[in-house]
């Protein structure tokens, strides 16, 4: 029965799952910010924003989403059979213990985000902003895109880090995007 997790019981798997996830991504990123000499505040802007604009961008988040399934939306219908990277399932043979639940959501939807917003918004679009605020915008929803390597995701991918990268430019605070 708990073939499908590593023959652990469900909540210590997602809750290892979750440890490694944290040491490779994060700690790949933290080891990273010595090495160019880059520091932790230039990574994870923070600077005050007006809750008019929180609001302002939340909406303007939610419309840039639904436009970006646009070019998604025209690929799968020029090439149906694109192949696309599998969810991960929860077997329905075991049933899981709410800490197991718990785990797998943190594991699966919170961590990938600040993740992603660490390496792609922070680290990256921080060290390229020297280069000019477009330049670094565009790379850094380049890398974002590809980092999603699916056909189907990467147009997402790309559209939705221009703007979660020009959210971070225009208010100098991480945390939004």
């Amino acid at each position: 029965l708990y073939a499908n997790y590593g023959y652990l019981q469900p909540t210590l798997y997602y809750l290892l799952k979750g440890a490694a996830f944290c040491i490779s991504f994060f700690l790949t990123g933290l080891l990273y910010l010595p090495a160019a000499r880059m520091p932790l505040s230039r990574s994870l802007p923070s600077q005050k924003v007006k809750p008019s604009v929180w609001i302002a961008l939340l909406f303007m988040g939610f419309a840039m989403a639904l436009m970006a399934n646009l070019p998604v939306n025209w690929i799968d219908a020029l090439f149906p059979q694109t192949p696309s990277t599998p969810a991960p399932s929860v077997s329905s043979a075991v049933a899981l213990s709410v800490p197991a639940i718990v785990l797998y959501v943190v594991r699966s939807t919170i961590l990938p985000a600040f993740y992603e917003e660490f390496i792609f918004r922070g680290i990256l679009l921080g060290q390229l902003r020297r280069y000019g605020d477009s330049l670094a915008i565009v790379v850094s929803a380049f890398f974002f895109g590809i980092f999603h390597s699916s056909p189907k995701q990467v147009p997402f991918a790309f559209l939705v880090g221009l703007v979660l990268a020009f959210v971070v430019v225009r208010t100098n605070h991480i945390w939004l995007s």
